[in-house]
């Protein structure tokens, strides 16, 4: 799958007692751009018809990010059948990777609030440059 990535700059209120970012804020972040990467990728109608929900996420903390600074939270599907997804997001100033995170969402039925499967033909229409079991190059 592609790498997808969004640009963040911490705003005052993401500043923790020790000055530097809340590490409950790569986590926004983390979901901020899974949310994003399927609404760039998805149809109309698909996203009429599925939300994605976190069933968990493993984040790795390496070096703190500060107020202002410009940061690029890039992410990318390593595994999607049926209806589960895996993330990997790494939190970049620069070159300089700050945290990593894979977590796992699930598809969930916009009208009924359950579980649903993408089907097969859907996961190609979405992603063409998958084949087979192999898995994409990681962003972190």
């Amino acid at each position: 799958m592609k790498r997808f990535s969004i640009k963040v700059a911490p705003v005052a209120h993401d500043i923790d007692h020790n000055g530097h970012v809340n590490n409950s804020v790569y986590l926004r972040w983390v979901q901020e751009v899974v949310i994003a990467h399927w609404t760039n990728v998805a149809s109309s109608v698909l996203l009429s018809r599925i939300n994605w929900i976190a069933l968990k996420h493993e984040i790795e903390y390496k070096k703190e990010a500060f107020f202002g600074e410009q940061l690029e939270i890039a992410t990318c599907i390593t595994y999607l059948k049926g209806y589960k997804a895996v993330y990997e997001t790494a939190v970049r100033r620069g070159e300089c990777l700050l945290a990593s995170a894979k977590s796992v969402w699930a598809a969930l039925d916009t009208q009924t609030g359950k579980i649903t499967r993408l089907s097969k033909k859907e996961i190609e229409e979405l992603f063409p440059e998958q084949s087979g079991e192999k898995a994409p190059p990681s962003v972190i």
